[in-house]
C-alpha cells in the first residue's frame, strides 16, 4: 500500500507516520526506514520516538552503520536505528541524492516512511526503495508513506500520481 499524508504545519504528519511504521514492533521481522534529507532533519521525529520507543522495550542507536544481506557494516552511510530485543528495528537514515538509495540495496522493509516527500524525495528515490519493500513473512502488513507540506521541488510526480495532475 502506498499513500501519501499531506497538511499543514502542526497537523502530526510525522508523528502518525512513526505510529504506523511502529505498530508491529512486536514482531522481529518489522523492519522500517524513514527517511529525510538528512539525519539533521530527523531531530523532531527523534524526540518523538524516544518518548514512545523507550517505553517499550527499545534502544536507540546512533550515528550507526547500516548492515548488508551478509553482515558487513557500510561505513559510507550512518543511521539512527531503535532496535527491540526480538529483532525489529526503525531507522532513521538520510537520502539526499538519487545515488543515496543504493546503500540500500541489499536491504528488506516493512514500511518505508518519506517525511516532507515532496521537498526531499524525488521519484527515482520513491520507486527505487520500493524494491526494498519486502519480506518473507507474509503476516506484515507492506507499505509506504509520504508525509508533506503543500508543494516543493518534488510536488509534480506525487500530483500526477495521487491525484491525477489536478488539486
Amino acid at each position: 500500500e502506498f499513500l501519501l499524508g499531506g497538511g499543514s504545519c502542526g497537523s502530526l504528519k510525522t508523528s502518525t507516520a512513526i505510529l504506523d511504521g511502529s505498530v508491529e514492533y512486536d514482531n522481529s521481522n518489522m523492519h522500517t526506514i524513514m527517511f529525510r534529507k538528512s539525519l539533521k532533519a530527523h531531530s523532531e521525529a527523534i524526540r518523538i520516538s524516544r518518548e514512545w520507543f523507550s517505553q517499550c522495550g527499545a534502544t536507540l542507536e546512533e550515528n550507526a552503520p547500516l548492515v548488508d544481506a551478509v553482515g558487513r557494516a557500510n561505513f559510507n552511510s550512518t543511521s539512527h536505528i531503535w532496535r527491540w530485543p526480538w529483532g525489529s528495528t526503525f531507522q532513521f537514515a538520510f537520502c539526499e541524492k538519487d545515488d543515496d538509495v543504493l546503500d540500500h540495496q541489499t536491504q528488506s522493509y516493512t514500511c518505508i516512511l518519506w517525511d516532507e516527500s515532496t521537498r526531499e524525495a524525488s521519484e527515482h528515490m520513491v520507486r527505487y526503495m520500493f524494491t526494498r519493500l519486502r519480506s518473507t513473512d507474509s503476516s506484515l502488513f507492506l507499505r509506504t508513506r509520504c508525509g508533506t507540506n503543500p508543494g516543493g521541488r518534488y510536488a509534480d510526480w506525487q500530483m500526477k500520481l495521487f491525484l491525477g495532475g489536478v488539486c
